[in-house]
């Protein structure tokens, strides 16, 4: 298990990762994590690449990671 703490920052409540966290999600600074409500009731925290179970995501995952060369092929 890894625990994570929260922290006020400004007006907001922050969640802090520790690097054993970050490397479990694959997340690093800037990156958007999800909170996914499970069935039960409970709360699950999701990486970057959390959509990758959907069709759009796996398109939008694609596009980021080829974006350069799409440019090139199909002009600006």
């Amino acid at each position: 298990m890894i625990t994570v703490q929260l922290e006020r920052i400004g007006d907001r409540v922050g969640l802090i990762l520790d690097e054993a966290a970050c490397a479990a999600l694959n997340a690093r600074e800037g990156d958007l994590v999800h909170l996914r409500l499970t069935p039960e009731g409970g709360l699950t925290l999701e990486g970057p690449d959390a959509d990758y179970d959907s069709r759009h995501g796996r398109g939008r995952a694609f596009l980021r990671r080829y974006r350069r060369a799409l440019d090139a092929i199909t002009g600006p």
